[in-house]
């Protein structure tokens, strides 16, 4: 990656995008991979670097659902409000790296009591950034898909914020060719009574490595992570979720079911913590593993954290091996 790369994406936009992308280059290029993060060798000079503009610009009654680049300009004190905000930029070389290079993405808002909405959101560019806020008394349902196979690299960062008494079931398909690299960063912020269902499945890739983080903030604030995922091959699939636990009498409920075969390995790593003021709260772990040969791998990975005296977590593990 090279500083003339910026300069192709950051053409048309304002001079301050322009320098938050230079921030984030020049941190990038000092820093150092994540532990769990591959080595990857790609010539980005091939990469198509215009800016995508979706021709998608829908404004009923409120609702904003339009690329991330005609958000910036047209929508700015929105934009700004949430950009760049649960995700910061210098977290780490993925974050740096999305930051400096993306060139796509989605901004998604829905106003305060706004119901049923349903949106899709196709992945057409291998790095992009997208923003989702679900105001108060909302609900929306999104549909990703996740399809790219024109480059090896694919990373996403997707921001989202679901405010009080709001609602928004996620659904991420990522279907992709055996020599794409998936490297994915989703966070979400949880407020009062607000809930979150997000759903993972997931098929190909060479490695794909993706661990929603959701935040619990708000009192009787919910989270449900489902995880499927096949794995087989040459294939390295490496997902799970991070929940804290913020709000008093939150819950969540994780569920990973991984099928593993042809010398494949997959990997659940997960993270819970609940916090000391997060009092009545309750996570519940549950992990289906299905091996189909004697020499394909799945691993358990989890940590947990519980701070206070009345709160709890449970994890279920449950393995089946198919003897050849």
């Amino acid at each position: 990656m090279q500083k003339e790369h910026i300069n192709k994406i950051s053409k048309y936009e304002p001079s301050d995008f322009k320098q938050f992308r230079l921030n984030s280059y020049e941190m990038f290029k000092s820093s150092f991979n994540p532990i769990y993060g591959p080595t990857i060798k790609e010539d980005f000079d091939k990469y198509n670097y215009e800016n995508t503009f979706l021709n998608i610009d829908k404004y009923d009654d409120g609702v904003i659902y339009c690329d991330i680049n005609t958000a910036s300009k047209k929508y700015k004190n929105l934009f700004n409000k949430y950009f760049n905000n649960i995700i910061k930029y210098d977290e780490h070389k993925y974050t740096m790296f999305n930051s400096a290079m993306f060139c796509g993405g989605m901004f998604i808002y829905i106003p305060k009591n706004k119901k049923n909405i349903s949106l899709d959101i196709k992945c057409v560019n291998p790095i992009e950034r997208t923003i989702i806020v679900v105001d108060e008394n909302s609900s929306l349902e999104i549909n990703e898909f996740i399809n790219n196979n024109k480059n090896i690299l694919n990373n996403y960062v997707v921001e989202i914020y679901v405010n009080k008494n709001a609602k928004l079931i996620y659904t991420s398909n990522q279907n992709l060719e055996k020599n794409i690299y998936n490297l994915n960063i989703k966070r979400a912020s949880i407020l009062e009574n607000g809930r979150i269902d997000y759903y993972l499945n997931s098929y190909g890739s060479y490695i794909t490595y993706e661990y929603p983080c959701i935040r619990l903030e708000g009192d009787n604030s919910c989270a449900n992570v489902i995880l499927n995922v096949k794995s087989e091959g040459i294939q390295e699939i490496d997902l799970g979720s991070k929940i804290i636990h913020m709000g008093k009498n939150t819950k969540s409920n994780i569920d990973s079911n991984f099928t593993v075969s042809k010398k494949g390995y997959a990997a659940y790593r997960g993270l819970v913590e609940i916090k000391k003021e997060a009092s009545n709260s309750i996570c519940n772990i549950n992990s289906n593993i299905f091996i189909n040969d004697n020499y394909s791998r799945c691993d358990i990975i989890p940590k947990h954290f519980v701070n206070n005296n009345t709160s709890i977590i449970n994890q279920n593990s449950n393995i089946k091996k198919l003897e050849v």
